[in-house]
């Protein structure tokens, strides 16, 4: 096992030991080299002895002195994914319609992405000696999905019968001291009712190891022909699991001081229920999984709307898009704000998912194509804002097209809100 060197920055440390781009890492202190994680683990010394084989095969050792906090100079690859050998049922993957970018179609599960990224994996393919990796070089927090606590149950979720138990490893990990946030795709009449009762309560018994639960719903797209029949969420449905987490928050508030079990706030406007206070979301460790989102968003507008300008200097017109789910909050608590102000004209334009179906209503999964197409059938004027996270990392709808595709075709300045702060854009059209 060795990892080929990208780069060796000129002047550092590796450099000025003789070590070249090209070369092979195989070793650091004796131990062993798999990936750019295991480098980042080991060279933290100040002092470290490296293998390295060059190009012809000759290994030579390195020894490399620097500072603590120094950088030693070397550059290895990325990570490259590993992929999934789950054959999951409600595989939002598997949903997709064909001719879609290839990369939309990987599959990973990756414990070291879960802990770089924050991205959700199963356990199910650790290799031997992974997990004592996990726990000497301190990959925390780690994200995990479990689904079920009922090997049999999660079997069936997962499509697979060899897969490990899940309470054993995260078991093992708790005595590791790892951090760990969890997660629940619920799938209604299968991992939900006294299932998920004795899921969460086996999850309470790894706390505060085991930190949070997020309990989110089951996603399914128009493009399901041939997979496994699975029931949607509705609203009767989310307003009864709501009743039940309430309970179960308020048991664990009282005995853990913490909510421990979040619902995913699509459940709260499926319902029509009134999104909890901020203390309820803690640190919002789940907020990149749906949970807190809504209730950030909304102390963000509470906070900022006194500084919105009573008039503009000028008319000007906005056309906030976003899916259907999220308008039942934003007219109320953004739209009726900004109407207030004056020479300001704004309209919330939510969009129908036509590319997977109208049970897709988040603003995640909205594409460049559907947006057009419902901006041309009710055409607006001005500035059109877009909610940051249709896009990519690299900027581009699930279709391929990018803001300036839709400006083009629009005719229409196109402003994609900050992901962090949304309002700050808005606050940068309104000033």
């Amino acid at each position: 096992m060795a990892v080929r060197i990208a780069s060796v920055e000129p002047g550092s440390p590796a450099h000025r030991s003789g070590i070249r781009s090209g070369d092979y890492l195989v070793e650091i202190n004796g131990q062993p080299v798999h990936d750019r994680l295991d480098a980042q683990f080991f060279l933290h010394d100040e002092r470290v002895l490296l293998s390295i084989r060059n190009a012809r095969g000759r290994l030579k050792q390195h020894e490399i002195e620097k500072a603590y906090e120094d950088d030693a100079g070397l550059r290895l690859p990325p990570l490259r994914p590993r992929t999934c050998r789950n054959r999951c049922i409600f595989c939002f993957v598997d949903q997709l319609p064909r001719g879609m970018r290839k990369s939309l179609y990987l599959k990973d599960e990756d414990y070291r992405l879960s802990f770089l990224q924050g991205s959700y994996v199963t356990l199910t393919g650790l290799r031997e000696g992974e997990l004592d990796r996990i726990v000497q070089q301190r990959l925390s927090p780690l994200y995990l999905s479990v689904h079920s606590t009922d090997q049999a149950i999660r079997r069936h979720l997962l499509g697979r019968e060899d897969i490990p138990d899940i309470t054993g490893i995260i078991e093992r990990l708790a005595q590791g001291r790892i951090e760990m946030h969890s997660q629940v795709v619920l799938c209604p009449g299968i991992n939900d009712g006294e299932v998920l009762r004795q899921t969460v309560e086996d999850l309470a018994r790894y706390f505060p190891a085991l930190q949070t639960v997020a309990v989110v719903p089951v996603g399914l797209t128009r493009h399901r022909r041939h997979l496994y029949h699975l029931k949607p969420v509705t609203a009767e449905y989310a307003q009864r699991l709501l009743d039940v987490i309430a309970g179960w928050q308020r048991t664990y508030h009282r005995t853990m001081n913490s909510v421990f079990v979040h619902p995913a706030d699509e459940f709260y406007l499926l319902a029509g229920r009134e999104i909890p206070a901020a203390e309820r979301y803690g640190d919002f460790e789940q907020l990149e999984n749906g949970v807190g989102m809504v209730r950030k968003f909304l102390d963000q507008l509470e906070e900022r709307q006194r500084h919105f300008p009573r008039s503009l200097s000028r008319p000007r017109a906005i056309t906030i898009v976003t899916g259907r789910l999220a308008a039942s909050f934003l007219g109320p608590a953004l739209i009726d704000r900004l109407s207030r102000i004056g020479k300001l004209t704004v309209h919330l334009r939510a969009i129908e998912n036509k590319l997977f179906g109208r049970a897709i209503t988040v603003s995640g999964l909205l594409t460049g194509g559907d947006i057009v197409k419902s901006l041309r059938a009710h055409p607006v004027q001005g500035t059109v804002l877009l909610p940051p996270n249709c896009l990519n990392d690299q900027g581009v709808f699930l279709d391929d097209l990018t803001p300036r595709d839709v400006a083009e075709q629009l005719g229409l300045e196109v402003i994609v809100t900050d992901r962090n702060d949304p309002l700050r854009s808005l606050e940068r059209v309104l000033s």
